[in-house]
């Protein structure tokens, strides 16, 4: 058995994983870049002032804005409470006076233990934005708000992290990495009125898969191609068959071994983008245990960075399998790599090239090119609203058994019974 592996590992394209490592990189090097002077920053001019969309806060810079946001509400609370009181907002100026101490010596988990106390005994700090700009609430949505804001710091009392929300969401690597992960995209569009499909109304709609996702997808497809066909473009397919593992259990050892390197390069490619950001001055590296608010069907949760880029690898693997199944199948039918790339694209780019416009949208959901954009999936945003990525991996392990038993049927055929139809 390590022969084989050692046998199938030299048969990987190393160059194309590298390459695929580095240029996934490159979409989380951005905060590196500008600080090098490498990327562009742009702007835009407003009075005759430059407005730069891209501003680098370090993490100094961010704790002196909360320690300065703090004192500002507190004034502004005192003010609005001196002409209209109100007992939630005197509790908000409590929270806010309790926490300037322990806020002056960085005793974040005291901070968290005294700011959920607060808003726990009185959720209408929260709602009514008291002191929307310390809790980071300007702007949410009122369903599930103080769920957001509570949970998350519940998570960060229970596990005694010295963090605080408003600077590590900004400044360290960890958020950085989960922000590159997490974006879905969108862009401009154009809905037809029920009533009148003439009348076009401008919106926003969510990306069809976003760029590390595509980037990803690209690499598995090439890798997995060319290994699947290695054997074929070298003629060593008669000298492997040799070998006491049956042909089935070959290609699946490769799979799985492929399917590991991919793996290994994917966690290379968390540890370097966490490196890439911890390494420009003034940010940190941050915790993969820092709590994300998730709502899902009005249910929230705090999920830790660690848990959401857990399970965005896992539906990126489930596409790595998928796509090797394909490989596996196409190379019975032709020894050239780029067919069977051009059919796992072709299947892939479905709902980019439309062709599942014809469809409703539970026949689309049925097909794995619906779930090209990992984050909005995860973010449960637009048409995921009501998808769990439970049910996505199944709908893949689906579709994975299916491409198998067709590629392990035709190499059986192949095998068995030659025929001009079979490569």
């Amino acid at each position: 058995m390590l022969a084989l592996i050692r046998l199938e590992l030299r048969k990987q394209p190393w160059v194309i994983h590298a390459i695929a490592l580095v240029g996934m990189l490159m979409l989380f090097a951005a905060p590196l870049g500008h600080y090098l002077g490498v990327l562009p920053n742009q702007y835009y001019i407003l009075n005759g002032v430059k407005h730069y969309l891209s501003t680098r806060q370090t993490a100094d810079d961010r704790y002196h804005a909360v320690v300065t946001t703090v004192d500002s509400e507190l004034k502004a609370n005192l003010k609005q409470q001196a002409y209209y009181p109100d007992h939630n907002r005197a509790a908000a100026v409590a929270m806010l006076k309790a926490v300037r101490k322990p806020l002056a010596d960085r005793d974040f988990v005291k901070v968290n233990r005294l700011t959920l106390a607060a808003i726990t005994k009185h959720p209408t700090i929260v709602y009514n934005d008291y002191a929307k700009g310390f809790l980071q609430t300007s702007g949410a949505n009122q369903v599930n708000k103080w769920e957001r804001v509570a949970y998350p710091l519940r998570y960060l009392v229970k596990h005694r992290e010295n963090r605080l929300l408003a600077i590590d969401q900004t400044t360290s690597a960890a958020a950085i990495v989960y922000n590159v992960w997490a974006k879905a995209g969108s862009h401009a569009a154009q809905t037809a009125s029920a009533d009148d499909p003439s009348q076009m109304t401008d919106s926003t709609a969510i990306d069809q898969g976003t760029p590390l996702m595509w980037a990803f997808l690209a690499y598995a497809t090439i890798v997995l191609t060319l290994v699947f066909n290695f054997d074929q473009r070298n003629h060593t397919e008669a000298f492997m068959r040799m070998t006491p593992a049956a042909d089935f259990r070959l290609a699946v050892s490769r799979a799985l071994i492929t399917l590991a390197v991919i793996f290994a390069v994917m966690l290379a490619l968390i540890g370097l983008a966490l490196a890439v950001n911890a390494a420009v001055p003034g940010q940190t590296w941050g915790s993969l245990r820092l709590p994300i608010a998730d709502t899902f069907q009005s249910h929230t949760t705090a999920v830790p960075i660690w848990l959401y880029l857990g399970r965005a690898l896992a539906l990126m693997m489930a596409w790595a399998a998928l796509i090797a199944g394909i490989a596996f199948t196409v190379s019975q039918f032709s020894a050239n790599a780029l067919v069977g790339m051009m059919v796992a694209a072709a299947l892939i780019l479905l709902m980019p090239l439309h062709v599942l416009d014809a469809f409703s949208q539970p026949v689309r959901q049925l097909f794995p090119a619906y779930y090209t954009n990992q984050a909005a999936l995860l973010n449960h945003l637009d048409f995921f609203a009501g998808i769990t990525l439970g049910q996505v991996l199944a709908l893949f392990g689906r579709w994975l058994v299916a491409t198998w038993l067709i590629g392990g049927v035709v190499q059986w055929l192949r095998s068995h019974v030659r025929g001009p139809w079979l490569a």
